[in-house]
């Protein structure tokens, strides 16, 4: 088939001439005949369109996208519950310096907005003054409007006959430095914070187990978990409706309980939430996991090691990096097609045992394209995400020394590192006590019983089931330390191996290591295996320099039940970008040359060099457990 110009043939980014608001730029996959082409555009939509309709584009769309967040903020100063301070939350300002900001200090007020563009919040006193302050100026005081507290230490006649007594924090009048509390309908007192002594939160506790059940039975907000946990990255259809679906699931809840409605009975619950779990309430952060696992968010991450590099972005940001790299996957898809040819590849993918078979709604091609979309889509994001950070250094992780601890300055010497340097990976034997890993196991064991593992579906290790734990806000460390314990604990102590490896390595390629406060746990069922890869391809789709591996399994777990991990010795030169045919997940053999087994040991922890050492995961008879913490460099 001819091609209608030397500049339109199959594999061409072209945009529309029209220049239409939507689907403007897509691949050529393929010459129709008669000066007409098939376009797949990067929202994933076929057209066969006039080739005079079209202008091949002249740049590289990754540069065009890349100079667009040039100059903007990009990292966050809050985390995945939004904002730091939510609208309703009691502050005390302190720090000012200005002559007018020094007659602020000492006051208390509440947080009315956040200002994102200005990076300051809205506190509103009682005189109905506001000021904007950065969060630096603003403390959190121990009582907060809705607290349930109890009075004490009331020494007037009148007031000893109130020491005892509940009731609810509603208002904080600036002008008397005093708490409004709630007593009955009919009573309501003025009392000052040191007569006030904060209740465990069970009206909190009830609401949250009783919106758990009720976001459990919706059967909107379940299809939409189910479609956040199959695909690597993807929002609701239909964010208008799963807001409905939520809204009506809610309501009758805080009705029930008293609770305000809407968005500040929202709020109310975030920030009682937040202090629960701050003062170490783990019946709370446990029922908030839940929670919010059956909405598919935070703090339960809902998918596995898809996030551990973006944990710190805002939200414009994530925003942008998501559009992009699903229009990047198509592209790649796009190049795939006209590459390949469309039957070639529905070929590969029947090889593999995907089944592609023409269904009312999808056509044979259409459930191709998808497969193909959905294996693009976490490489495409993850190379957005790689030249993001390295057009921005300030947006890397904190510095190693941050998470330096005594563990792993006592396991991890200068001979080991050595050894990882000049042999690509060391084995730490027996550096984990069993009962740690234990408690880890069980802890481990009951994710994988409740179904909060999700499944690959990447046909390099289909089955495979995890999920990452992130803890680089102190939110999330609180709700990691109250949820899995003996997960964060290792977890902690493996963020300080990046310390013990940059400070020991005398050739300065470990010198620019970061701390990436995320760990993958995962387990590999029987018969699940990983094909040979590496785990960052150059540098290019993540800035992975060391894998750490700690071994959660039972004490009894020995060579013969399997799920070694095999490191191939003498594959470095195939170091590339683009992986090699022996890491397909077709490919039939291998890699030849020498290699070395190692088992998951129970307490076992293995350093491998992310960028050079090739490996593969072997099927174990049994469930194999482990933890993964990798380790960016900003070089």
């Amino acid at each position: 088939m001819g091609y209608p110009s030397p500049d339109l043939c199959p594999g061409t980014d072209v945009e529309l001439a029209s220049g239409r608001a939507t689907d403007r730029y897509g691949t050529i996959t393929r010459c129709v005949g008669d000066g007409e082409i098939e376009i797949l555009f990067w929202s994933g939509k076929v057209e066969i369109l006039k080739a005079a309709s079209v202008t091949k584009i002249g740049c590289d769309p990754n540069d065009t996208w890349l100079a667009s967040q040039d100059g903007k903020a990009g990292v966050a100063i809050h985390d995945s519950w939004g904002p730091e301070l939510l609208n309703g939350t009691v502050v005390d300002v302190t720090g000012l310096s200005s002559d007018a900001g020094k007659k602020l200090n000492g006051k208390t007020g509440v947080v009315s907005k956040f200002c994102a563009e200005k990076s300051r919040y809205e506190v509103r006193f009682t005189s109905g003054d506001t000021a904007s302050l950065k969060i630096d100026n603003l403390t959190v005081p121990e009582l907060q409007l809705g607290d349930k507290v109890e009075i004490l230490g009331l020494e007037s006649a009148s007031g000893k006959q109130m020491n005892g007594e509940k009731g609810t924090i509603q208002t904080y009048v600036e002008s008397t430095s005093r708490f409004q509390v709630k007593l009955s309908a009919e009573k309501t007192v003025s009392l000052k914070p040191d007569n006030l002594k904060r209740l465990p939160d069970n009206q909190l506790l009830n609401l949250l187990q009783d919106l758990c059940k009720s976001y459990g039975e919706s059967k909107q907000i379940k299809e939409n978990r189910m479609a956040r946990l199959s695909k690597s990255d993807v929002s609701f259809s239909d964010a208008g409706a799963l807001k409905d679906a939520i809204d009506e699931a809610q309501m009758p809840v805080f009705s029930r309980h008293g609770w305000p409605a809407g968005r500040s009975g929202v709020n109310l619950m975030k920030i009682r939430m937040r202090r629960a779990v701050f003062s170490g309430d783990a019946s709370v952060a446990r029922v908030a996991r839940d929670m919010c696992w059956h909405l598919g968010v935070m703090p339960l991450p809902h998918t596995a090691g898809k996030h551990e590099d973006a944990g710190g972005l805002n939200l414009e940001t994530q925003h942008a990096l998501r559009n992009h790299s699903v229009q990047m996957a198509w592209r790649k898809v796009g190049h795939a097609i006209a590459s390949a040819g469309m039957p070639a590849l529905r070929k590969q993918y029947e090889e593999m045992g995907a089944q592609v078979m023409p269904s009312v709604e999808k056509d044979s091609d259409a459930q191709v394209r998808e497969q193909l979309f959905e294996s693009c889509l976490k490489k495409a994001r993850n190379i957005a995400l790689v030249d993001l950070q390295k057009r921005n250094p300030a947006w890397f992780g904190p510095g190693t020394s941050e998470w330096r601890n005594a563990w792993a300055d006592d396991v991890c010497k200068e001979s080991h590192v050595t050894s990882l340097i000049n042999h690509g990976w060391v084995v730490l034997d027996g550096v984990l006590e069993s009962d740690l890993v234990a408690a880890a196991v069980s802890e481990l064991r009951d994710l994988q019983v409740n179904g909060n593992l999700i499944a690959s579906t990447d046909p390099c290790n289909r089955g495979a089931k995890a999920i990452s734990l992130n803890f680089a806000s102190n939110e999330s460390r609180a709700h990691s330390r109250l949820c899995y314990p003996s997960l964060y604990e290792i977890s902690r102590r493996l963020c300080g191996l990046p310390d013990v490896l940059s400070r020991c390595d005398s050739t300065g390629r470990l010198l620019a290591l970061r701390t990436n406060a995320s760990t993958m746990v995962s387990v590999y069922e029987p018969g699940i295996a990983y094909r040979p890869h590496l785990d960052s391809y150059g540098g290019r789709d993540s800035l992975r320099m060391v894998t750490c591996l700690a071994y959660l399994n039972d004490t009894d777990f020995s060579e013969a039940d399997g799920g070694a991990i095999r490191l191939y010795k003498d594959l470095a030169s195939a170091n590339t970008s683009t992986p090699p045919a022996f890491a397909s997940p077709h490919a039939s053999q291998e890699p030849d040359g020498p290699r070395e087994d190692i088992a998951p040991i129970s307490g076992r922890v293995l350093l491998f060099l992310s960028r050079e050492v090739w490996h593969a995961v072997l099927p174990a008879r049994r469930d194999r457990y482990a933890m993964t913490l990798w380790v960016p460099s900003s070089e």
